[in-house]
């Protein structure tokens, strides 16, 4: 989305504040939240962590970024502050071995959105292990960005000592509506590799392409051959360290939407000696992913699944597969399901946007056009999902990853 003669600023001071109180416990709830609150207006003492001069957004991409870390207090609480000005989105990268989550995102014009406020605008507010993807904005009502301080506060359940490292990415676009989003396409093991795999995945790019368009987002696509890896896929819900080697070759685009193609997916914690995932047709680590290479950095496609129980592709199967490519991209780019699967023919739920209907059975569902978009939950029949709804579009487009 961002042109060439556009320019910004980002002026960010971090700091970590200790707190003189005993150490939250639990996963990030309300109670969490509650906690959190009472420890932040009983401190009374901070230390600078790291701060930065004036960052200058390049005038050829359109980004800047700015890098620190730290460690953990006692009280497993740390609050980071930074300055925003001129910018139109950011995405802040925190790496830690340890479980974690963004408690709470504040900002100028009261802007406030906590871990316990419904429906979920990001899953970096949810407690998760080794990489906290937060993005700003989440929704089509928090634009424009108003310059001023933000602060964030992550909340460290176990609260023991953990040293953390975080990347603050952002972009000044000057056109919110389209860009250009980079991909590399991993295509790892044999069953991958094959020629039946690779016409398959010849004609559903051209469907991702054309679900794409409907956000005006056009791909630039760079394949890449792993014929040394094996074809069954880790899962990049727990992470793992061939995602963060095959991102970070020379081969692989930079800033770019890591895409892992196999035969299937492998469950969480087996290791080695996991089995793979039946029936699941993708998966994608967080809503949304991390622009920064890291062991969650990928979006996952799982190719036998989609091939029937005769293995090969028809013309139906391939729109499906091409369907799911779109829709691990989309929530890659901060997109969710507009419902949720309940049991069998029931949906419960919403997303965050308020242009994807409420539907409560797969008859409403088509009824009233969900079952159309690419981000529902699962196919159904015949019915092409191809049509990202117009904040579905703007919250793709806010994604720093898309110029």
């Amino acid at each position: 989305n961002s042109t060439g003669n556009s320019t910004g600023n980002l002026l960010c001071s971090v700091l970590l504040l200790f707190f003189g109180v005993s150490a939250c416990g639990g996963g990030g709830g309300s109670s969490d939240s509650q906690d959190l609150n009472r420890q932040e207006e009983q401190s009374s003492s901070s230390a600078v962590l790291a701060s930065s001069d004036l960052l200058q957004v390049d005038a050829g991409s359109g980004r800047a970024a700015i890098s620190f870390a730290g460690t953990t207090p006692s009280s497993g609480i740390v609050s980071l502050s930074y300055e925003l000005q001129n910018v139109s989105s950011m995405q802040i990268v925190i790496s830690s071995p340890a479980r974690f989550a963004t408690a709470e995102f504040s900002g100028p014009q009261q802007l406030r959105l906590r871990s316990d406020d419904p429906p979920l605008k990001t899953t970096a507010l949810t407690v998760d292990s080794l990489v906290n993807s937060f993005p700003f904005p989440t929704s089509p009502g928090q634009v424009p960005i108003a310059s001023g301080r933000y602060q964030q506060t992550l909340l460290f359940p176990n609260a023991t000592a953990n040293d953390f490292t975080a990347t603050i990415y952002a972009k000044l676009d000057a056109n919110p509506n389209g860009g250009l989003l980079r991909v590399n396409l991993h295509l790892l093991g044999g069953y991958a590799l094959s020629e039946s795999s690779r016409s398959a995945l010849r004609s559903a790019v051209g469907v991702w392409e054309q679900i794409f368009a409907s956000a005006e987002i056009s791909l630039q696509l760079n394949v890449v051959e792993h014929p040394e890896q094996s074809s069954q896929l880790p899962s990049p819900l727990e992470g793992s360290a061939l995602y963060q080697s095959l991102g970070s070759t020379a081969l692989s685009q930079p800033l770019a939407l890591n895409m892992y193609v196999g035969e299937s997916i492998l469950s969480v914690g087996g290791g080695a000696s996991a089995a793979s995932i039946d029936g699941v047709l993708g998966l994608s680590p967080a809503i949304p992913g991390p622009i920064q290479v890291t062991p969650k950095s990928a979006s996952v496609i799982a190719l036998l699944p989609h091939a029937g129980p005769n293995g090969s592709f028809d013309g139906g199967e391939i729109r499906i597969l091409g369907e799911t490519i779109a829709h691990e991209a989309g929530h890659y780019l901060g997109l969710f399901h507009p419902v949720e699967i309940s049991s069998g023919d029931s949906f419960s739920g919403r997303d965050p946007l308020g242009d994807t209907p409420v539907c409560r059975s797969e008859l409403d569902c088509i009824e009233r056009g969900v079952a159309s978009n690419p981000m529902f939950p699962r196919p159904v029949g015949n019915i092409a999902q191809n049509t990202f709804s117009a904040q579905q579009s703007r919250v793709l487009n806010f994604q720093v990853m898309v110029d």
